[in-house]
């Protein structure tokens, strides 16, 4: 088990790494971004991962929402935890790693990294499409009821 556990947690800190670095690179610091009424000049992907799971829990791993079906920290649905296990190609996540602050962040990295893509999108992705496609599914960045969830994570990064 400890191994399995080394095993995700390397890789999915490999490619979170990778993916900072995409996102990162694809917004220059010197193109700062507008959050709220502030300008900043920059805001790291871990950033942004850190406010979806502050609004999302409050960084409770055990934290239970949308009547027990939103788990942990960034409040993954069963579905969610499916839809990564096909993106990866195998059974990598159970329901149960949804508490795990480690794995359920690399969920969410395998997930936005599948969903939130410029071949997919047509276009670089913002932080605003990823936090929406979190929050709304595939094709969250364009459903109106995920722009008041991006508001949030705004106010988030802001503080």
């Amino acid at each position: 088990m400890k191994i399995k556990i080394f095993v995700v947690c390397a890789a999915s800190i490999a490619m979170i790494a990778v993916m900072a670095a995409t996102f990162n690179s694809a917004t220059p610091s010197s193109e700062a971004e507008s959050v709220g009424n502030q300008r900043l000049s920059f805001i790291s992907f871990e950033d942004l991962l850190d406010a979806i799971e502050q609004v999302e829990s409050g960084g409770d791993p055990n934290a239970i929402g949308d009547n027990g079906d939103a788990v942990g920290s960034f409040q993954i649905w069963k579905i969610y935890v499916d839809d990564v296990n096909r993106i990866t190609g195998r059974h990598r996540y159970s329901y149960s790693d949804r508490n795990s602050p480690y794995l359920s962040r690399s969920m969410v990295g395998a997930y936005i990294g599948h969903y939130a893509t410029e071949k997919r999108l047509k276009r670089i992705p913002t932080f605003e499409d990823i936090a929406r496609i979190h929050n709304g599914g595939p094709n969250g960045y364009k459903k109106e009821c995920t722009k008041k969830y991006w508001k949030k994570i705004e106010k988030e990064l802001a503080k």
